[in-house]
């Protein structure tokens, strides 16, 4: 009996010994989630300041975005071509189902949210763009002495994830990369030679290290700056997944309100409002899808003397010096 006793002891013992240790276990989480939150609210007002301090107005900032000279007729009929398919696809009966009311007309004084949350704007966002990049693939063959385009722009499939080579839990809504078009041998094979990967990895999760632009997206008009602020935050990551970029673009659109933001490493340029129910707001949409499609590849903010080589799976960088005839290639290791 006694040895009975001793073990049920020893057992009760163990069990409120497991219990303080599955307690402190608890509290220790629950203390790591805490600071990680109250980290997560740090960075976000960092971000909120920095974006006040670093915004400069940039109503023009969609020409960064510059064609070829030779190119410069051809490309202006093309977006001439696009935005009137756009806007007679708009006046037919199912663009309102193809773009969830993203476009559709409203009164001056109507102030009211049109989508309930921000997730009922991706699909809409992407169907308007995917539009146009399609269209500008189709017009461009139709225009004379039109050279093809040198990008196509698609979407991740997957929104609101976290993307691959974060360093965070922040979720960009919707993002932008390109691939090489259809029947095309592309300049320099633009989507295979400015970031470190897999095609195979496309319709993955979202990945900083081919990612062109990202777009934040809010239901309410008046969470501009909030845009502006997690835009910012998503740029430091795109900075630090891909080492040949110079700047980075990103578009909020907040209601039917959007705006063209381009991120330097100490400043934030901004266009003026644009509004997507107006024909002039889609319009400034076409001309950067257009120009984004043509455009040499540093005016989408790559280096092009950096560039990645999958076929050693390495970068590699252009070395330049007065006594070289030609510059010096070298691999990065690291």
């Amino acid at each position: 009996m006694k040895t009975i006793a001793a073990s049920t002891r020893e057992r009760e013992k163990r069990r409120q010994t497991n219990v303080v240790s599955s307690t402190g276990a608890t509290s220790a989480a629950i203390n790591l989630a805490s600071s990680l939150a109250d980290l997560r609210k740090e960075r976000e007002e960092q971000a909120r300041l920095a974006v006040e301090s670093m915004l400069v107005a940039a109503p023009d900032l969609v020409n960064v975005l510059a064609v070829d000279d030779d190119m410069a007729v051809s490309v202006l009929a093309v977006k001439q071509q696009v935005l009137g398919a756009l806007e007679r696809h708009i006046s037919s009966d199912t663009s309102n189902d193809d773009f969830g009311g993203l476009v559709m007309a409203r009164s001056h004084t109507d102030s009211a949210r049109h989508f309930a949350k921000e997730n009922d704007m991706y699909g809409p966002i992407q169907k308007l763009i995917t539009f146009i990049a399609d269209q500008v693939v189709l017009e461009a063959s139709s225009v004379k002495g039109c050279k093809s385009v040198r990008r196509l722009l698609r979407f991740n499939e997957k929104t609101d994830r976290k993307p691959v080579g974060s360093d965070d839990d922040k979720r960009p809504d919707v993002t932008l990369t390109f691939s090489n078009p259809p029947d095309s041998t592309l300049h320099d094979s633009d989507a295979k030679t400015i970031y470190g990967g897999d095609d195979d990895k496309k319709d993955a999760h979202p990945d900083y290290g081919d990612m062109l632009c990202v777009i934040e997206v809010k239901p309410d008009k008046s969470k501009q700056k909030d845009a502006f602020a997690q835009a910012y935050m998503y740029t430091r990551n795109i900075y630090a997944c891909q080492h040949n970029r110079q700047f980075v673009w990103a578009l909020t659109v907040c209601d039917s309100i959007w705006r063209i933001c381009l991120f330097t490493h100490d400043n934030m340029f901004v266009s003026d409002e644009l509004d997507l129910t107006h024909m002039d707001g889609r319009g400034t949409l076409v001309d950067f899808v257009v120009r984004a499609s043509f455009c040499d590849i540093y005016h989408l903010g790559y280096d092009p003397t950096i560039r990645y080589n999958p076929d050693i799976r390495k970068w590699q960088i252009d070395v330049f010096d007065d006594d070289m005839a030609e510059p010096k290639t070298l691999v990065i290791d690291s």
